[in-house]
């Protein structure tokens, strides 16, 4: 397959999987305008179009990922991912996105909970916490790793996968170093 099929064929797969995910949100008859400007009040508080804008560069890097694939024998300009980044996929494209969700949330909750969400993500405590929580989620992952890194070297999985494994006499396996490799060290 030449470097042409691949990024055409590439792209099909994405168009058709994105096509998929928005045809399988179907549109719901005319929502209350009062009600919509609500849901979009809504979304806006409790950073859910802040998240929807974020999750734009994932796409845009899967696209590049394939393009450079495809391309990686050619020298593209940096132009050019300059435009890639400003033009495949714009802040339109998101407002339509949007809309498309706007019914889900109609379906999900009445006006006045609509309402009474908002005023939940809108108190102080609530933006304090979307503020941070970015610094927060790293801090988390930070410590989860040497959670990790701790308990895999205390030797304790070690030492409960031995006793698992004689429990159901399962004895050793074939390929027992690409096991060990995979199962942490004690120390």
């Amino acid at each position: 397959m030449n470097t042409r099929q691949t990024v055409f064929k590439a792209a099909a797969v994405s168009f058709i999987l994105l096509a998929g995910w928005v045809l399988a949100v179907p549109a719901s008859a005319e929502i209350d305008a009062a009600k919509k400007r609500d849901i979009q009040t809504l979304m806006e508080v409790s950073g859910t179009i802040k998240g929807l804008k974020q999750f734009r560069p994932l796409m845009l890097q899967s696209y590049a990922n394939i393009l450079k694939a495809a391309y990686k024998n050619q020298n593209i300009p940096k132009a050019f991912w300059d435009d890639f980044l400003n033009t495949l996929i714009t802040d339109d494209d998101l407002g339509g996105l949007i809309e498309e969700i706007l019914p889900v949330y109609d379906r999900t909750f009445t006006h006045d909970e609509i309402r009474q969400l908002i005023a939940t993500f809108q108190t102080p405590a609530y933006r304090k916490w979307v503020e941070r929580m970015p610094e927060m989620m790293q801090a988390s992952s930070e410590a989860g790793r040497q959670w990790g890194k701790r308990l895999g070297e205390s030797g304790v999985i070690r030492q409960r996968l031995q006793a698992l494994k004689e429990k159901y006499q399962l004895g050793e396996p074939e390929m027992d170093d690409a096991v060990d490799d995979r199962v942490p060290q004690g120390r």
